[in-house]
C-alpha cells in the first residue's frame, strides 16, 4: 500500500488504472503573460517526505516537488496545486502555468510521462485563471520568501482540508469564470457564514453565532466578521451609512436566489461589485493569514495601499 505524502485537498481528477504512474519528480514553470515577477528569489522546505523548492527570476517561476522514492505522480501534482493556492493567498492571483513535467520513473518512459503532463494541464480547473481585476499589482500583500516554510505549508494543508469546497468557491469567485461580477460577489458575501464557522473553530469569537440556524442571519455574520477582522478594510463603510452597506450586501446575495419581480433594487452594481469583491477577498485572506501565524505588520502597509485603491476605484 502506498504511503501518504503530504496529501492536500485533492482537486485533481482521480487516478485511473492507466494513470497510476509513479515517479520521483515534478517540475512546473509559471510565467506572466505580460509584466515581470519580483526576483531573483528562492526558497525551499520539506513537506513530510517531499522536498519543495521555488526559484523565481523576473521572467519565470520554477517549482520543483521531489520524493526520495517513486510515488504516484498525482500525489506530486496535488501537492504542487496546494502550493499554488498558498502562493495565490499571498499574491491575490495565480501566475499562469506554462509547463509541467515529470521525471525519474523506473517503470514509465518519457512518452508516458509526457502524456500524463498533457492530461494534467488539459484538465486544469478554471479557477487557476484569475479575474482581470485581481491581476493588478496591489493585490499582492506578501512576498512568499518572507513567510513560506514547512510549518506554514503544513498549516495551510490543514486549512485547505478544513475549508474543503469553501476555498474552491472563493477561488472561483475571483477567477475568469465567465460569471458576471455581481454573481461572483454574491458568492463572496455568502462566504461570511463558513468563515464564521472557521473562526469559531480556531478562536473564542462568535460563540453566539450559528450559521444555518434560524437565530443567525447572513447580515449578522457579515457584520461580526467586519467588526472583528475588517475595520481597516471597511473603514469607509463603517463611517458612512454602515447599516445601508450591510443591507446592500445581503440584498446582493439574495438577488441571485429570486426572479426579477421579487428582487430588491437595493443592491451593489457596476464598480461597487468589483470594489467589494476585492474588499471581501482581502478580509478573508487576512483571516487566513492570522490562522497561518503571519502577523499583521508583515503586510499592513500593502493592505492599507490596496484598500485605498479599492476606495478610489
Amino acid at each position: 500500500m502506498d504511503k501518504d505524502y503530504a496529501k492536500p485537498y485533492n482537486d485533481c481528477f482521480s487516478p485511473t488504472d492507466e494513470m497510476n504512474i509513479k515517479c520521483k519528480s515534478l517540475l512546473a514553470r509559471h510565467k506572466k503573460s505580460d509584466g515581470v515577477l519580483s526576483g531573483p528569489q528562492e526558497c525551499g522546505f520539506q513537506a513530510d517526505s517531499l522536498t519543495i523548492s521555488i526559484e523565481q527570476s523576473i521572467n519565470c517561476r520554477t517549482i520543483k516537488v521531489t520524493s526520495n522514492e517513486e510515488i504516484l505522480a498525482d500525489d506530486l501534482y496535488n501537492t504542487f496545486q496546494a502550493l499554488e493556492k498558498n502562493l495565490m493567498l499571498f499574491e491575490g492571483k495565480f501566475i499562469p502555468l506554462i509547463e509541467v513535467t515529470y521525471s525519474d520513473s523506473s517503470v514509465t518512459d518519457e512518452k508516458g510521462l509526457k502524456e500524463l503532463s498533457e492530461k494534467h494541464l488539459n484538465k486544469r480547473l478554471s479557477y487557476y485563471e484569475s479575474k482581470d481585476f485581481c491581476l493588478n499589482s496591489f493585490t499582492k500583500l506578501i512576498e512568499f520568501t518572507s513567510v513560506l516554510d514547512s510549518d506554514k505549508y503544513q498549516k495551510w494543508i490543514g486549512l485547505l482540508e478544513e475549508l474543503d469546497i469553501v476555498y474552491q468557491m472563493f477561488l472561483y469567485s475571483l477567477s475568469d469564470n465567465g460569471y458576471t461580477v455581481d454573481a461572483n460577489l454574491a458568492f463572496l458575501i455568502e462566504m461570511a457564514e463558513p468563515f464564521v464557522e472557521l473562526i469559531k473553530e480556531h478562536t473564542c469569537f462568535f460563540e453566539t453565532l450559528n450559521p444555518g440556524k434560524r437565530d443567525t442571519t447572513l447580515k449578522m455574520c457579515i457584520d461580526s466578521i467586519i467588526t472583528r477582522y475588517g475595520t481597516d478594510i471597511f473603514k469607509k463603510e463603517l463611517n458612512n451609512k454602515y447599516p445601508d452597506f450591510l443591507e446592500k450586501a445581503v440584498k446582493s446575495r439574495v438577488r441571485i436566489m429570486h426572479i426579477k419581480k421579487n428582487q430588491s433594487e437595493n443592491c451593489f452594481s457596476g464598480k461597487d461589485c468589483v470594489r467589494y469583491s476585492l474588499k471581501f477577498s482581502l478580509m478573508y485572506r487576512r483571516i487566513l493569514f492570522e490562522f497561518l501565524g503571519i502577523p499583521l505588520n508583515v503586510y499592513e502597509e500593502k493592505l492599507k495601499a490596496a484598500v485605498k485603491i479599492c476606495d478610489d476605484w
